[in-house]
């Protein structure tokens, strides 16, 4: 299978990066060394254990590109997914430096279905300093154009590539 990636790495990752071992499964997915169903498995596994996967938001969307929904969701995830209505309400929550344009802190993968977890992550860190001012992005997204949705953290996360998602507001929480 020929390799399709729009993107090369560009800084220096190893198979103890995240994105380098996402990476390895994918080259090993698409030369027949790894199947499907263990491929979409390992994707979901290091996607949840990612902590800041939008420093790779381009290289992500690339390998979930090659994911197939049927086998990257768990069942019980695959079963909320399901009951979920179309087009789905989704928020994100995010901090950035006061004066930088909110619309950039929209534009990642990672959203929830829920509000209250939005706001978690907008207030996650602590902000060193006073130029950081917390946001939730609320938008819509047709469920056909989600990656999947992953509930293992309980943070309703659905993935998503940003160009997908209706913005509907960007709300200045702190």
């Amino acid at each position: 299978m020929q390799n399709n990636l729009r993107y090369q790495i560009t800084t220096t990752v190893t198979t103890s990066d995240d994105i380098g071992l996402a990476f390895h499964r994918l080259n090993a997915f698409q030369s027949g060394e790894l199947s499907e169903r263990a491929f979409n498995d390992w994707v979901r596994v290091l996607w949840i254990e990612t902590e800041f996967p939008s420093e790779y938001k381009d290289h992500w969307e690339d390998i979930f590109m090659a994911t197939t929904p049927k086998f990257l969701m768990s069942k019980s995830d695959k079963k909320l997914f399901r009951e979920m209505p179309s087009p789905l309400t989704i928020y994100r929550g995010f901090a950035i430096n006061d004066g930088d344009n909110p619309e950039t802190g929209a534009e990642h993968l990672s959203w929830t279905t829920s509000k209250d977890k939005a706001l978690m992550f907008s207030n996650r860190y602590p902000k060193p300093d006073a130029n950081k001012v917390s946001y939730i992005a609320t938008g819509t997204v047709s469920k056909g154009m989600a990656f999947g949705f992953f509930n293992d953290k309980k943070e309703s996360e659905i993935v998503v590539k940003p160009e997908y998602i209706s913005i509907e507001n960007i709300e200045r929480v702190g």
